[in-house]
């Protein structure tokens, strides 16, 4: 009996250590970058604005540049004897085609921090913080539903992509893997646009 508890905690842990796919520089640069004819920057710069607004409207703020902006969105996820803070970071930039329309990048990426509470003995406490640095996100799922709700606001997707719509799409495609929690985690708004209808 033992030993079968411990193989079936082995079994756990191995799964949870399963490490991501390993792509190609290529196919990396093709989940990050999108090419839009006939769009212009600003309007595209516009679009990534109101998929981030629509996302979480309370939270994301952008610091902007000529070709494009990072925004910043501070989160903080409270457990019962545990809390992680941090912030998602959203680095946008457009760049006009020579032969017309733009080229996008978007790199996305997390920092966070763990706050731990121990007890110390004598009926005390103490907190201990694990910092993180930035990391960041290597996750088509997550790019896919960004890029899919741009291309909803330049008027190129018919459907918005709910992240109920997100998930189905990455659970039925195997080129769609990783979390989405950039786009559809804990304190990110499922709401649909103005006027959109199923």
């Amino acid at each position: 009996m033992c030993r079968m508890l411990t193989l079936g905690l082995i079994s756990i842990i191995l799964a949870g250590c399963a490490s991501n796919p390993n792509l190609t520089r290529e196919e990396w640069l093709d989940i990050h970058n999108e090419t839009y004819p006939g769009a212009n920057a600003e309007e595209v710069i516009s679009a990534a604005e109101e998929v981030l607004r629509m996302a979480d409207p309370n939270d994301v703020t952008f610091t902007h540049r000529q070709e494009g902006f990072l925004a910043t969105r501070p989160f903080l996820y409270y457990f019962v004897l545990a809390a992680t803070a941090g912030q998602d970071f959203y680095d946008l930039t457009v760049t006009d085609r020579e032969a017309g329309g733009v080229d996008v990048s978007l790199y996305m990426s997390r920092s966070n921090s763990s706050m731990i509470g121990q007890p110390t003995g004598g009926g005390g406490a103490s907190v201990t913080t694990i910092p993180g640095n930035a990391t960041p996100i290597q996750s088509p799922a997550a790019y896919f539903g960004f890029w899919r709700r741009l291309e909803y606001f330049l008027g190129r997707e018919d459907t918005w992509y709910t992240c109920d719509r997100i998930k189905a799409a990455r659970e039925s495609r195997d080129d769609l893997w990783g979390h989405t929690d950039n786009i559809c985690g804990i304190g990110f708004q499922d709401n649909l646009p103005p006027g959109y209808q199923e």
